[in-house]
């Protein structure tokens, strides 16, 4: 106990250390000074946290004496005498001396099962080996961490020819589970070879130290808590040529002397497929006894004799000399001959054998804290499950069956909700007409969803239970189990779908090489595959994710107040206690691209109730898919991200990290947020939808978090410079969001040391570059600004950072790189003292963070415009080529006005019997091949031609279907006035009949009232029914007059004219201001404030503006009654162009054209109503 005394680990033994407390921010994240003795544990936890592999040497070292050092090489008396041996001032002592590994294994058996497991995986990640075998400090009783080591996960690559040509087969999967061979390496008495070495260099090519040795740095002869230990840790194949093994391989190594450990030298013995035995150079009766017991065994043993050298030994003999060799020498023969041996024998186990045969040989496997969690899990995977197992095909319904929320419905309701904010011009509909719509949609799709929320739901009934019931640390010990063996039930259907992909796209890949045709069945078994992976992937988050839709769900539903027996105010607690916890939540779902805002609203204000109305900093990362965004965060705070190539992480996740209690006053805040997001411009996503997609996320995540780190690959800053146009030009037309955040870059993977001297001209174009676009960003918004640094804070020299390989060497056997760790350390410490050098900090509470998250989401919901874009200058572009499509397509408009104005007139002085719709289409001819030159020449010598090339063939797609739905306009406008004329000559010659046919049936009604002596009141009733309902028949044989929104119109035009706008527009139409602020162009509202107006100029803008109504009126007054309906809205957009050219003769106000045309609107829809 005096060990754990030193360390300050007293009052945490044994097993008090949580899974937690590995995870708060202290003030080691802050400094780099050396710890004192009492928090050398928090040090060593912090670097593994980090995965900073010098954590293997941290030890504390007591200060030496300082000794001058004397000159003797001057007399050769003194030089080749050194005196007495028993010299004290050479004595070292070492009674003070803390070994690197008693803090290890003191962090292990102060820390529990759920913290163990934290600490082994970033041991594993580090390539370290892990604890098998440990005696108690105290009572001796030898324990097997069974929890920690069941959660292992590596990852493989087996050499294997195949059909398809491909030569590697993947897997990333458990170890416990997998049957591997084990090569166990003893120490029989003292020697001078180190056998962890010898370990290491069989192990690692690079000499990594997975085992603890001598030759460590901080190593010395007294260590109290590693003696008897036995460690494990597995070679894991590459699927390369210089594999050292072909096959994963266990290796454990038992330190100390085996003689004094008979215990786990027996249960080795057992375990093992190969023992290499290293034998002293002085041979005792206890060793040989023990050598001759391993011998005598079924197991091969592999001696090696430390006081033996190689020329003593014969070719052929099955003894190893390692008296004096060469390391890598001796290393090459041990390894030849464990293949030998490993050729020969079969005897394999996996680690949960191991487990199995530790317990039977007496073996303790500590505290069964997980017991009760572990049953549950069981339970629900019988429901999962079944009694029986399932087959493949059906577990690709489990989700769907289980998780039913989350499925086409939500889709569908997510797309819907877009729509609602994102309104598009419709013909014969106005805008509130399709709102209400919508509405109407949402609601029924909620509906269909609250009646599969309200079914039996077994899984998520017992689900919802555990969580609800029970201590917390027993719902952590369920969740990981569950999570484990979830992951376990669909890995091997997961890893079959993603071999047959693999062998369906060879196939077709062939076809392609060989020029052979490829049919839409064969895409269509590969986009099967790919929905079956879809399906097979049923993992925690997306039960998390189905807690956050039924209370979506049900909390649009007043009535429902429960749901599965809990109370539906309950679930949000759910949430916010996983993420005091340390488990992410998803505040993005990455398959539909959409926030569940009133879940997240829901947990955040559950968060605030916990923990008060803390003070957070809300930190993100930003990025092109697999650049390193996860692994960064992971290593920065010691989360656990899902990290691998391609795309892992699907929209975005939040988790929340507390800063140690004194420290909070120093940094100005109590917890980070910190935001994990999908990689941008993922090649799995559907190409039309990621630019939008991925400029609304950036967009988003940027906007809510205080700090976002922008993670480059390299250093080609392209993709996210344009990335980061956006969210800047985004950022410009959200007015309602107050924001102005902060970037920091990282460059990964740059290894030359003096990158960032090298780049210093490239940054400087960088942000130069960012300030221009920004500028003209902000003259496309009206507004002005000074540069990029106005809406989004960055300095390119304290804000650029660049960081060394993660890995050094090749996974999956490469350990980090311990300059990578130190790289993310630096910029920790830059993040955490962002109080110090941001301009006017003031970090946002949790209620303040929960309101900016809604503002900002619901901002970008009605954002419609500036997402679809690469950059600003495409926005520039874009918009001045639909300026000049609005002239070519009026261009059209007006010629088809003109062609049927002429059409009606001679159809009406029955000068055409007929409609010639070749004669039409001749009509258009050269008006049509006019603009198509002018659209030639436009796209041949405007500017930007290499951006405006991407809409070249969209333009003349546009322009030829607004040419096809004009003749077809034209060909039923005058089909229809024939048929009009047709039926009024019908009606004349029917009139005589009409009035014969009344006077018949008046007579036979007078008749009958007659009769009855009917009162004058009743006769005139009966004969206004008598002539409603012959109205009604004749009626019937006009043809119907097509219905007119006019209030559709408006708002077509209004759209077709100002799509930028389009949201504000449609919000604002009735409220009839002119602001100069809004309405002007920044750029000339300087000469205008310096211009002095006359009366005479003043007089001169009214005028023009109160010509606008009369000139309306008397438009619709001259023109309507000979265009019929169908040209109303022609009508309008004519005269918005009218007026916009006209406004183009002043130079100030002529800005103001649109303010202008909203002015008009009300009154253009009184005078349309009255004609129309």
């Amino acid at each position: 106990m005096e060990l754990f005394d030193k360390l300050g680990l007293v009052n945490l033994y044994p097993q008090k250390v949580k899974m937690t407390d590995l995870l708060v921010v202290n003030s080691l994240s802050v400094t780099s000074n050396e710890a004192s003795t009492e928090k050398l544990w928090l040090q060593f936890t912090h670097k593994l946290m980090m995965f900073d592999t010098s954590v293997r040497n941290l030890c504390y070292k007591p200060p030496q004496k300082e000794y001058s050092i004397t000159d003797v090489s001057t007399d050769a008396d003194k030089f080749f005498d050194f005196g007495d041996d028993n010299n004290d001032d050479t004595v070292i002592d070492d009674s003070k001396h803390i070994h690197p590994m008693d803090i290890y294994m003191s962090v292990f058996h102060c820390s529990d099962d759920l913290a163990r497991q934290c600490i082994f995986t970033k041991l594993s990640t580090c390539q370290f080996a892990l604890p098998l075998l440990v005696p108690d400090p105290c009572t001796r009783e030898i324990e097997i961490p069974v929890w920690p080591l069941q959660q292992i996960k590596k990852t493989l690559k087996f050499k294997q020819k195949s059909d398809t040509g491909g030569s590697e087969t993947y897997m990333n999967c458990f170890i416990c589970s997998k049957k591997v061979p084990t090569v166990s390496f003893i120490r029989l008495g003292t020697s001078s070879n180190s056998k962890s070495q010898i370990v290491n260099n069989i192990i690692s090519r690079k000499r990594h130290p997975a085992f603890f040795s001598r030759h460590c740095s901080g190593s010395t002869s007294k260590r109290l808590l590693l003696e008897g230990v036995a460690e494990i840790s597995w070679y894991c194949p590459g699927g390369r040529d210089d594999d050292i093994f072909e096959d994963c391989i266990a290796f454990i190594n038992l330190h100390g002397d085996g003689n004094e450990h008979p215990k786990q030298l027996h249960f080795i013995q057992d375990i093992s497929s190969v023992v290499v035995l290293l034998l002293s150079e002085n041979l005792k009766p206890e060793t040989k006894k023990a050598a001759e017991s391993l011998l005598k065994s079924s197991v091969p043993v592999i001696p090696l004799f430390s006081g033996v050298e190689k020329k003593s030994v014969k070719k052929g003999d099955s003894r190893i000399a390692a008296k004096n060799r060469n390391e890598a020498e001796l290393s090459e023969e041990i390894i030849n001959r464990v293949k030998q041996c490993l050729s020969e024998q079969r005897k394999i186990f996996s680690l949960d054998d191991l487990i199995c045969r530790a317990t039977y040989n007496g073996f303790t496997a500590g505290p069964d804290c997980g017991r009760v969690g572990r049953e549950k899990a069981e339970k629900l995977m019988e429901i999962v499950m079944g009694k029986d197992q399932k087959n493949n095909e059906d577990l690709f319904k489990l989700k769907g069956k289980f998780l039913p929320l989350q499925g086409e419905l939500w889709k569908n309701w997510c797309t819907k909700d877009k729509q609602f904010y994102r309104l598009q011009g419709k013909e014969h509909m106005s805008i509130e007409q399709q709102k209400a719509e919508i509405e109407a949609e949402k609601e029924s799709l909620r509906k269909e969803q609250q009646k599969i929320a309200s079914s039996s739901n077994p899984f998520m009934k017992y689900f919802l239970k555990c969580m609800v019931d029970g201590e917390e640390s027993g719902k952590l010990y369920f969740l990981h189990c569950f999570g484990k063996r979830l992951e376990g039930a669909f890995s091997g259907v997961l890893a079959d779908l993603q071999q047959q992909y693999h062998k369906e796209w060879y196939k077709n890949r062939q076809r392609v090489r060989n020029k052979e045709e490829i049919n839409n069945s064969d895409a269509d078994v590969l986009d099967n595959i790919s929905k079956k992976i879809e399906q097979a992937t049923f993992g925690f988050q997306h039960i998390i994710r189905e807690i956050g839709q039924l209370y979506e769900v049900l909390h649009t539903s007043k009535k429902a107040e429960s749901v599965h027996g809990i109370d539906t105010d309950r679930l949000p607690k759910i949430g916010a206690q996983l993420m005091l916890s340390g488990f992410p939540l998803e505040v993005m779902d990455g398959d539909v691209s959409h926030v569940p805002l009133e879940w997240v609203k829901a947990v955040l204000n559950k968060l605030t109730e916990e923990l008060g109305d803390k003070r957070v900093l809300v930190l993100s990362v930003l990025g092109l898919q697999s650049s390193g965004k996860s692994t960064l965060l992971n290593t920065m705070f010691g989360l656990q991200f899902a990290v691998s190539s391609g795309r892992c992480t699907r929209g975005a996740f939040m988790q929340l990290i507390p800063v140690e209690e004194h420290l909070r006053c120093q940094l100005s805040f109590d917890y980070i947020l910190v935001m994990d997001t999908e990689g941008l411009r993922s090649i799995e996503a559907t190409s039309d939808l990621v630019l939008n997609r991925d400029n609304e996320l950036a967009t988003f995540i940027v906007g809510i978090s205080d700090i976002t780190l922008i993670n480059i690959m390299g250093e080609n800053l392209y993709e996210i410079q344009n990335i980061l146009q956006i969210c800047f030009q985004a950022f410009l037309r959200m007015k309602s969001v107050n924001i102005k955040p902060s970037c920091v870059f990282v460059h990964q993977n740059v290894s030359e040391t003096t990158a960032k001297d090298n780049n210093q001209e490239g940054r400087r174009q960088f942000i130069e570059r960012l300030d221009e676009i920004s500028k003209l960003a902000a003259e496309e918004e009206n507004q002005e600004v000074g540069g990029f640094n106005d809406i989004i804070q960055f300095d390119p020299d304290s804000q650029m950072f660049y960081f060394k390989n993660l890995f050094e060497g090749d996974p999956p056997m490469a350990p980090p790189n311990p300059s990578y760790s130190q790289n993310v350390q630096e910029l920790k410490t830059k993040l955490l003292s962002v109080a110090k050098w941001q301009t006017n900090c003031k970090l946002l509470t949790l209620s303040e963070f929960t309101q900016r998250f809604t503002d900002l989401w619901t901002a970008l919901l009605q954002e419609n415009f500036i997402f679809n874009f690469r950059n600003s200058l495409d926005v520039s572009v874009y918009n001045k080529l639909e300026h000049h499509y609005m002239q070519w397509s009026w261009t059209l408009r007006k010629h088809a006005l003109e062609t049927q104005n002429t059409l009606c007139y001679r159809i009406s002085n029955k000068e055409v019997q007929t409609v010639d719709a070749i004669e039409i289409e001749k009509s258009f001819g050269t008006i049509f091949q006019e603009v198509r030159q002018e659209v030639e020449k436009y796209f041949k010598e405007e500017r930007h031609t290499d951006i405006l090339s991407q809409w070249r063939g969209s333009t003349d797609q546009r322009l030829e279907n607004l040419k096809r739905e004009l003749i077809e306009e034209t060909r039923l406008k005058g089909q229809g006035l024939l048929s009009n004329i047709e039926f009024k000559q019908e009606l004349e010659r029917k009139k005589t009949q009409y009035e014969a046919d009344l006077s018949q049936r008046s007579k036979s009604l007078a008749s009958t009232l007659k009769d009855r002596k009917a009162s004058d009141e009743l006769q005139r009733d009966e004969f206004n029914k008598l002539w409603n309902e012959w109205e009604n028949e004749v009626s019937k044989e006009k043809p119907k007059d097509e219905e007119v929104n006019i209030q559709a119109m408006i708002d077509n035009t209004l759209l077709a004219h100002f799509q930028k706008y389009g949201e504000t527009l449609f919000a604002n139409r009735h409220i009839i201001k002119f602001d100069v602020a809004k309405y002007v162009k920044a750029s000339c509202r300087a000469e205008i404030a310096k211009a002095d107006v006359n009366k005479d100029e003043k007089q001169a803008v009214e005028s023009e503006r109160n010509t606008f109504i009369p000139r309306v009126s008397e438009f619709i007054t001259k023109k309507v009654k000979a265009i019929r309906p169908k040209n109303k809205e022609d009508a309008l957009e004519e005269e918005a162009d009218g007026l916009s050219t006209i406004l183009v003769e002043f130079d100030g106000f002529s800005k103001a054209s649109c303010c202008i045309l909203l002015i008009t609107l009300p009154t253009v829809l009184q005078v349309a109503e009255v004609w129309f």
